[in-house]
């Protein structure tokens, strides 16, 4: 120690060049590790918005996965390269091929009274709460009071407000995006089976006293987003704009000369989306079938009101109790933007729908579908008509009930055809079919996602399982398969992060071996300058094995030097990109290492450079006392 601090200098330098590859690992580890916590602390808010998912449909994300090499990925195209001639790209055939690739992906789960039970059995501790879907399509059956300008206030359907407003944009400078206007209006969906855990993640952000969270089957909530926007398209579906209003905004978009300014409506207060009443009727009450001995009985089976009528008595009024935004600490919640309703209108529906007289026809069909469409100027399936003002002209038109696939509605705009859409509507949408097709668990957390996923694992393994006191064989069950997204993007961003990570890490430390080699040197340096003291040492009775570990202590102290400057400079680094990083993001913990990895790195420093030094210590432990002495 002594000898190291008269060349202070020399051993200051070696112990900062000696401290860069370890400055370098332990900051890309710093990094790694911060990166990896910040996720980890973010899990179980994403648990709200990547619940775990059991559907009649899914799909086989493993083996899609382990399936995409870089051939599959990347698309090639070889040509004939000869003169004049062009080689023929059969699309018809490369499209079957996907579909059928895609199709060997997707598995069908039979999902069975007997797994509900197994699943809602599940011990409670284990979730917040199990939503149980229906796949139910409330657009059809919802009507809202609308402003139709020189048609009056109506009562109209939410599918019907959709339909009518993407017609009007198709006569406006807007008529390319008219096609995918239904990607952007929002469904009424059923939030989880457990208000105490939507209450647990939103605030009421309307009137406390005009407000509460919806319980009962007349009771719906308004989710709004993060910054307290609604899309107008949606406010303009649920009524909230009049035609007029409506027809102004895409005026101002299209820089029209009718645009007024004076039927802006820019903003809404809290009463303004309370005071919204939407009413849902039966499906016995809009959808009228044909009488049997009409020519249209088997062309058109059912019409469809799309205006709510003066005689109709059967309504059920939805009135918005509550509007809701997610807590301020609330990333991924459960809910999106949009209206909810409650469990308890989907056992409702479900009893007023399943024997209604569509949903009969349907199963007496044999089908679970059906599907509408215009051909040769006929209209075929369940119709309706409805007018609209645009521009001082009246315009009537005919709709049909279902949804088309946004790609068929793409592919007929661009081939200029849209006659030919084929709208289908399914008797689960109609609220025909009592049994769940999709069950979504949000575990308590993610610890105990792992005792959620082993509890359904259980279901596919050999075995016997008790449920409600009662027997199931693994003969009586057939396997099913759930989606646990989350799990697959964890895995996906660890696994990058470990790739980088080692990369990293590998050329961080070239650096630590050119240091390891650089000590070795010095080492051997201060051997040769040292030869006459090592003459008096031997001389005085010293043995090699003193000599020896002269120079081992020297490189002891210099790894030792070395590894806590590398850990001391890391962590002001690691200070410093946490201060920048957190001022542009608001995250305040990018970097950081772990003090047991810190002290595993200056342990890696000493040995390493302990190992540097033990050539040089044994060439010095190895010199004549008597030549050690003569040396000048």
């Amino acid at each position: 120690a002594r000898n190291l601090f008269s060349k202070r200098a020399r051993t200051i330098l070696t112990s900062v060049a000696g401290s860069i590859g370890i400055i370098g690992i332990s900051a890309v580890i710093a990094v790694s590790t911060g990166v990896r916590t910040y996720i980890a602390s973010m899990q179980d808010d994403m648990l709200s918005g990547n619940p775990i998912v059991v559907s009649e449909e899914t799909i086989n994300l493993d083996l899609l996965m382990s399936s995409m090499s870089t051939a599959d990925l990347t698309a090639t195209i070889k040509g004939s390269l000869e003169d004049g001639k062009i080689d023929v790209d059969y699309m018809i055939k490369s499209l079957i091929e996907r579909t059928n690739n895609n199709a060997s992906f997707t598995i069908q789960n039979d999902i069975t009274q007997t797994y509900i039970d197994y699943v809602l059995a599940m011990p409670e501790e284990y979730y917040s709460a199990i939503a149980t879907i229906y796949g139910l399509n409330l657009s059809n059956n919802v009507y809202t009071d609308i402003t139709l300008n020189e048609l009056g206030t109506k009562q109209m359907s939410l599918s019907t407000i959709e339909t009518m407003y993407t017609e009007i944009l198709k006569l406006t400078e807007l008529k390319d995006f008219a096609s995918i206007i239904s990607s952007v209006t929002s469904d009424m969906e059923q939030y989880p089976n457990n208000i105490d855990f939507v209450a647990s993640q939103y605030d009421i952000v309307s009137d406390p006293n005009k407000s509460h969270f919806a319980t009962n089957a007349n009771e719906i909530m308004l989710v709004v987003g993060d910054d307290d926007t609604l899309t107008d398209v949606f406010l303009g579906q649920l009524g909230y704009y009049s035609q007029a209003e409506f027809f102004n905004i895409i005026y101002e978009a299209n820089g029209d000369p009718n645009y007024d300014a004076t039927l802006d409506k820019n903003q809404f207060t809290y009463d303004e989306l309370l005071g919204k009443t939407l009413t849902y009727y039966p499906n016995n009450t809009v959808f009228n079938k044909t009488d049997a001995s009409s020519p249209l009985a088997t062309v058109n089976p059912f019409t469809y009101n799309a205006y709510a009528k003066n005689s109709w008595t059967d309504g059920l009024e939805l009135k918005i109790t509550a509007v809701l935004r997610a807590k301020e600490n609330i990333n991924y919640g459960c809910l999106e933007s949009g209206i909810y309703y409650t469990p308890a209108l989907t056992k409702q529906i479900i009893t007023n729908n399943i024997n209604s007289e569509i949903v009969q026809f349907m199963n007496a069909s044999g089908k679970d579908s059906f599907n509408s469409t215009a051909y040769n100027g006929t209209n075929l399936g369940i119709t309706y008509n409805y007018s609209f003002y645009y521009n001082n002209l009246e315009y009537t038109k005919t709709g049909f009930v279902g949804s088309t696939s946004m790609i068929n509605s793409m592919m007929n705009s661009m081939m200029g055809n849209s006659a030919s859409d084929i709208y289908t509507i399914t008797t689960r949408e109609l609220g025909g079919i009592n049994m769940p097709n999709e069950l979504e668990i949000y575990p308590t957390n993610f610890e105990l996602k792992s005792n959620v996923t082993a509890y359904l694992d259980a279901w596919n393994e050999d075995g016997d399982l008790v449920i409600n006191d009662s027997t199931v064989t693994k003969n009586e069950r057939s396997d099913v398969t759930y989606t646990d997204a989350l799990e697959l993007i964890i895995s996906m961003i660890n696994n990058l992060i470990n790739i980088v990570t080692y990369a990293l890490v590998a050329f961080t430390a070239l650096s630590l071996l050119v240091s390891t080699v650089m000590i070795a040197i010095i080492t051997y340096v201060s051997v040769i300058e040292r030869v006459k003291e090592i003459g008096v040492i031997r001389a005085l009775g010293g043995r090699k094995k003193d000599v020896s570990r002269l120079f081992n202590a020297e490189t002891f102290i210099i790894g030792g030097s070395a590894g806590l400057l590398g850990i001391g400079v890391t962590y002001i680094l690691s200070f410093a990109l946490n201060m920048i990083v957190g001022s542009l993001t608001g995250i305040y913990s990018i970097a950081s290492l772990h003090p047991i990895t810190a002290l595993v790195m200056v342990a890696i420093s000493i040995i390493l450079t302990s190992i540097s030094g033990l050539i040089p210590a044994r060439l010095a432990s190895k010199k004549d006392p008597v030549v050690a002495l003569r040396t000048e």
